[in-house]
């Protein structure tokens, strides 16, 4: 075996870089629970590519990881029935009956356990839903 010399600052600079982009990115478990999902849906939004991961050696094995961009990007992106149906005030099996536009992601799409919408598709048909109960 071989001695390896490093210096000292360059070794010091080089692992706070590291541990900054570590903190960057997050299992998917620690994604879902930042979502408020359950780990098996974000891995369905993983699958259907709705969620962004990359993918890192570690351990000798791959890690899917996902940066804190990803998660917001996702936020802003795309919202799922049940936290559209908490703000209008009724269940999510109800408002399925009443929106227009067809879902990205649930059971009947790709086998989700839940529905998910693209924002911008129901911006304007949701606003105008709104407008007849408020």
């Amino acid at each position: 075996m071989r001695d390896i010399a490093f210096c000292r600052e360059q070794l010091r600079v080089w692992l706070h870089e590291q541990r900054a982009n570590d903190e960057d990115l997050c299992t998917c478990t620690e994604a879902a629970k930042k979502l408020g999902l359950k780990p098996e849906v974000l891995y369905a939004l993983v699958r259907n590519k709705l969620m962004v991961v990359t993918t890192v050696p570690q351990r000798g094995r791959t890690v899917a990881l996902i940066s804190c961009a990803s998660l917001e990007k996702f936020r802003q992106s795309f919202v799922s029935l049940k936290e559209l149906a908490c703000q209008a005030q009724t269940s999510p099996k109800a408002l399925l009956g009443r929106l227009d536009v067809r879902p990205v992601a649930g059971p009947t799409v790709d086998g989700n356990r839940q529905y998910f919408y693209r924002r911008a598709d129901l911006a304007q048909p949701f606003v105008e839903e709104q407008k007849k109960y408020f």
